[in-house]
């Protein structure tokens, strides 16, 4: 859990700084804790990619699992299979709009208010 010696006011204020969590000491596959300090972890917004963007590099990241999960697979048990590609899902409805400006700590208190009482579980 990230910042799971800290309290929810000492997080705060470390992400606001800049301090992140080191992705070499996650679980995350490789590729996905590179991506994330290299393109999430931006401290300007303005730097940082959209969510299409993201969601992209998902996408991309998943299937190359499910590719090798099935290859394993195949290997294992010799049967070859007939895999069909995936249909990519249709994005409905309008775009959002622009964002409003706000300040990473306005940010931070609507993601995270200082008295969440599911933290005090």
């Amino acid at each position: 859990m990230p910042y799971n010696d800290s309290s929810v006011t000492t997080a705060k204020q470390k992400i606001v700084r800049g301090d992140v969590n080191d992705m070499g000491q996650s679980r995350a596959p490789k590729e996905l804790g590179t991506f994330v300090e290299d393109h999430l972890w931006e401290y300007a917004i303005k730097e940082r990619i959209d969510m299409e963007e993201v969601v992209e590099f998902l996408r991309k990241m998943y299937r190359s699992h499910e590719k090798d999960e099935r290859s394993a697979k195949k290997n294992k048990s010799g049967n070859k299979s007939t895999a069909t590609e995936e249909t990519e899902p249709t994005k409905e409805g309008p775009s959002p709009g622009p964002r409003r400006k706000r300040s990473q700590m306005q940010v931070l208190d609507e993601l995270v208010p200082e008295e969440d009482p599911l933290l005090e579980l």
